[in-house]
């Protein structure tokens, strides 16, 4: 108690879009803190998911001034006019990556000596402590179910799908639950069209998402199917939805099969072995619901290539749960948002349509949404704010004049989780800098490569091309920047198609490089360097899958 005596946090108002509803801590948290000494203030906001009253009665100060705060507490990114110079900031910030949108912002928080936390950086063991992962399942399989009802529709068929109401338009989760257990017992009785029967599900990934995702989809009529069991459904079963989950056991398999059962760890560390197999699953499978991390050095679930060659297959669509930018579904370039949120993937064409009643035969419903817990911001506010309750008191003992290696009392997990502190990106995260420096020079190479490609169409000239996959420490030994410079002076161009990045010292990165050139040798010089490069390093050089017929 002494500790916390007179310090003070400062909840800012969410001002990135309407949909913004969330909050990091709620008055049930709030009240925690006024018991621990801590005062909590908070900015006015007539869209919170939450009332001022209800922040009062819990012993909060509803106020504009944050300046009394040594710690600001948001969800999203807080505009740069919104800063406060020296204090401690807390919310998603988008700048691990490098995010060239929000680099401006990162420089902003360097320039004000202010300390940034990020919540997707809080693990443990490289699992996130404070996350919304369960309601993004949710909601992703709710808004699907919606979708499915309106692309069978728009194909002339009635389903009962198409009395699911998007996620945000519930009034709680009991009411969503109340909802699809009415759809479930029509479908029980009446059935789905028969014409696609059986409905089988499938759900790639076994976490908070997944089990989100799964929450929901039993709430139908159901019945769990192992993978290796589909061709076994009933083909006129159209009263319940078959559920099958996917694992990686079940999506990547040996490129060279010696009859070993599947192990898991060598599949880890050694991806270069493996083959995809979801390809098997497209006359099996009726939608993928896609909730699995996904990392550059693994398979993809669908490849662009197999899912049009899938046209008169039972496959319809799918929801990327996880929106992975051309991650383990190579097709996810674009989100949608939560109040237009379905389009269509032309298979013919390879683009996207707009609108579902742009169907034709052969397109596939594609559902996108990176922002889906937003739709449920009560639900998911109360577990996020229980989840960070206990990080916040240590978080008050930062301050402008102790150096980050001489913080006391601030535990490991939330050191690890400052990106930025007074004035300087710490230990864990000066790779952000490499990554600027690929995102100048991958503007110019996107040039080169355009031209690399209208030359190559008007003079018949051939391109050579490849795709590698390096993996291990490739930021501190700085061998990513090697990488780089290898590239160019060997006159090849280049793109990053899938970066990954370790934020502990145990933790590894990894990124997909494809590599062009109108000369094979010299591109094969260029691989030849890089591997001499990394023979003694802790890195891997691996061919991608992607360069696989």
């Amino acid at each position: 108690m002494e500790e916390t005596k007179g310090k003070c946090i400062g909840i800012v108002r969410e001002q990135k879009n309407k949909w913004e509803r969330r909050v990091a801590i709620t008055p049930k948290e709030v009240k925690v803190l006024v018991e621990q000494g801590i005062k909590v203030v908070v900015q006015p906001s007539t869209i919170r998911c939450f009332t001022q009253k209800e922040f009062e009665d819990a012993g909060a100060i509803i106020s504009e001034d944050l300046s009394e705060a040594q710690l600001i507490v948001g969800v999203k990114e807080i505009p740069l006019d919104k800063l406060y110079p020296g204090k401690t900031h807390m919310f998603f910030s988008h700048t691990i990556k490098a995010q060239d949108y929000n680099m401006p912002l990162l420089d902003k928080m360097l320039e004000d000596k202010i300390r940034l936390i990020d919540y997707e950086c809080i693990k443990d063991k490289g699992q996130r402590l404070v996350a919304f992962g369960r309601y993004a399942g949710i909601a992703g399989v709710v808004d699907f179910m919606r979708g499915i009802g309106e692309y069978l529709l728009e194909r002339r068929y009635q389903s009962f799908f198409v009395n699911v109401a998007s996620t945000y338009m519930y009034v709680d989760l009991e009411d969503i639950k109340e909802s699809i257990t009415k759809v479930g017992k029509n479908i029980a009785s009446k059935g789905l069209p028969p014409e696609f029967a059986p409905y089988v599900f499938a759900v790639s990934g076994a976490g908070r998402v997944g089990s989100g995702a799964c929450e929901i989809l039993e709430l139908l009529p159901h019945e769990y199917v192992d993978p290796d069991d589909l061709d076994s459904v009933p083909k006129d079963d159209n009263t319940k939805v078959y559920i099958t989950v996917l694992k990686e056991k079940d999506l990547a398999e040996k490129i060279e099969p010696n009859g070993e059962e599947f192990d898991l760890q060598h599949y880890y560390d050694n991806p270069s072995e493996y083959k995809p197999k979801f390809k098997k699953y497209y006359d099996q499978i009726s939608f993928l619901v896609n909730c699995q991390y996904w990392d550059a050095k693994y398979v993809r679930n669908i490849y662009e290539k197999d899912l049009c060659e899938a046209i008169g297959t039972k496959f319809m669509g799918f929801t990327d749960i996880s929106a992975d930018y051309e991650g383990s579904i190579e097709v996810t370039r674009e989100f949608s948002n939560i109040e237009d949120p379905f389009n269509l993937y032309c298979r013919k064409t390879q683009k996207l349509k707009s609108r579902i009643s742009d169907y034709e035969d052969g397109d596939i419903l594609y559902h996108c949404v990176d922002h889906l817990p937003a739709e449920m911001p009560i639900e998911s506010s109360c577990t996020f704010g229980e989840n960070l309750l206990p990080f916040l008191p240590e978080l008050l003992k930062l301050d402008s004049d102790t150096k980050f290696e001489d913080i006391e009392g601030v535990s490991d997990i939330m050191k690890n989780s400052i990106i930025c502190y007074n004035g300087a990106l710490t230990k864990n995260y000066k790779y952000i800098d490499q990554l600027r420096k690929l995102n100048e020079l991958q503007k110019k190479e996107d040039e080169e490569i355009k031209e690399m490609k209208r030359e190559s169409k008007g003079l018949k000239r051939s391109i050579s091309f490849t795709s590698l996959c390096i993996s291990g420490h490739i930021f501190d030994t700085k061998f990513f920047n090697d990488t780089l410079d290898i590239l160019e002076s060997a006159d090849t161009s280049f793109r990053v198609m899938n970066l990954t990045c370790g934020q502990r010292e145990d933790e590894e990165s990894s990124a997909t490089l494809q590599i062009f050139s109108h000369d094979i040798l010299k591109l094969n010089n260029a691989l030849e360097k890089l591997h001499e490069a990394a023979e003694s390093l802790p890195v891997k050089i691996t061919k991608n899958y992607d360069n696989a017929d």
